[in-house]
């Protein structure tokens, strides 16, 4: 309910419907009042002091007024606090942080066709999780190599598929820290290198590659190396980096935790991996290509050599006494760039 002041402001006056009902004294008050000057009446004031009635008088003064909070300023102020808070994260994780580059992603890289497309069954010989993901990579980069028809994982292979090759494959990482990690802890976090160089760390990874035909034995076995070089930090080391800026000692505890950052950290392994996923299973691939264009078929460039091999294992008696096989040149297959 509301009623008018005399300074022509607008009252709120709260009765509840119990004090209506209460003695004739709050009846009068909530017939009559209109105003706040009405709890000054001369038949109020010659009464004993009224025990404090059941209502809520509220009635701002006009210097007041605008010191009140509005509708929605309490919303945005609490929005413009989260934006500020969200930057200031953004820009400290930003200076602390060096995302995964690969210095050299694009020195393993070839191209290889085959004369015809393949039928490929490929065998999985990995033995934990970390080795399966990067053969998932290699059996991604073979499925839409233009010289692979279709590729079939064992032993999920249809009876009546007839591959052309059986590849088991097999990759093993190594990870390697560095002691330049410790200069860029001391004094390197004076200049921020770990945000802007990163930490350096190193990837060897050997995948095993045998490749063999269905009807023959034995199998032409390689063993494929690549190794990457790594820039990386992630929030945890950068922010125990940049702490030398806000500890005591000037930096001094840097002294000490620059050992605990040579070396390499496990947690880059996920970026890496996501890094090279491409990279990597399309050099294996096309690696696996060229052994399929050698294996069971000599060089172009054998010759005679070849055929006189060839020959002696025709003649009854002469098989036994040569220990190369057939497909022994394709020991080193030629490379098709």
């Amino acid at each position: 309910m509301g009623s008018g002041s005399p300074d022509g402001e607008r009252c709120q006056i709260s009765i509840s419907s119990e004090a209506q009902r209460l003695t004739p004294i709050y009846r009068y008050v909530n017939e009559r009042s209109r105003s706040v000057s009405t709890l000054s009446h001369p038949a109020l004031r010659s009464r004993a002091p009224l025990p404090r009635p059941p209502w809520h008088v509220t009635c701002p003064s006009a210097g007041s007024r605008s010191k009140l909070p509005r509708r929605g300023e309490d919303s945005l102020e609490r929005s413009a606090r989260s934006v500020i808070l969200a930057l200031t994260i953004s820009v400290t994780a930003a200076a602390c942080t060096h995302g995964m580059h690969v210095k050299n992603l694009n020195a393993y890289a070839k191209s290889a066709t085959a004369p015809q497309p393949l039928t490929i069954v490929l065998e999985d010989r990995s033995s934990d999780g970390e080795e399966r993901e990067y053969f998932t990579y290699v059996h991604e980069a073979l499925a839409v190599h233009p010289s692979v028809r279709a590729v079939h994982v064992s032993p999920r292979v249809p009876e009546d598929v007839v591959p052309d090759l059986v590849v088991g494959v097999r990759p093993h990482a190594d990870y390697h820290g560095s002691w330049w990690n410790y200069f860029i802890t001391f004094p390197g976090f004076l200049l921020f290198t770990h945000a802007w160089n990163g930490f350096v760390y190193r990837a060897d990874l050997v995948t095993e590659v045998e490749v063999r035909e269905p009807s023959r034995q034995p199998a032409q076995v390689s063993s494929i190396e690549t190794s990457y070089n790594l820039r990386h930090c992630d929030f945890e080391r950068g922010a125990w980096t940049s702490s030398g800026w806000y500890t005591p000692g000037y930096g001094g505890l840097n002294l000490l935790i620059g050992f605990f950052m040579v070396p390499y950290d496990e947690d880059s392994t996920s970026e890496f991996s996501k890094e090279v996923r491409t990279a990597y299973g399309r050099y294996i691939a096309n690696s696996i290509v060229e052994l399929a264009n050698g294996h069971g078929q000599p060089p172009a460039n054998a010759g005679a050599p070849g055929q006189l091999l060839r020959a002696a294992r025709e003649v009854p008696g002469l098989g036994g006494l040569v220990s190369l096989q057939d497909d022994a040149p394709a020991a080193c297959p030629r490379t098709e760039q």
